[in-house]
């Protein structure tokens, strides 16, 4: 008997729940999207294009402070949207 398998796929939604939810100052919804991908990752879900710990970084940068990022040599929100959107874009 196989292994169920633990892909699913929720990067689009992840991102355009974060867009709007960052375009609208909403923080307790990138909270909320923080927690469900923080869970996803727990339990060994994997996206079907889009690697969940860069999805969690986006998440993280979207609630927070690009100037704070910048100072810490880590990437802008923009910049992990990007990456994420040319994973979208080599899977389709």
């Amino acid at each position: 008997m196989s292994k169920p398998s633990k892909t699913i796929t929720v990067a689009r939604a992840i991102i355009r729940i974060g867009d709007a939810a960052r375009n609208a100052n909403d923080y307790s919804l990138l909270g909320a999207l923080h927690e469900m991908v923080e869970q996803l990752l727990r339990h060994g879900l994997k996206d079907t294009d889009v690697d969940m710990d860069l999805l969690l970084e986006y998440v993280e940068a979207a609630d927070g402070c690009d100037y704070c990022r910048a100072g810490d040599g880590k990437p802008s929100f923009e910049e992990l949207k990007t990456k994420i959107n040319q994973q979208l874009a080599r899977s389709g």
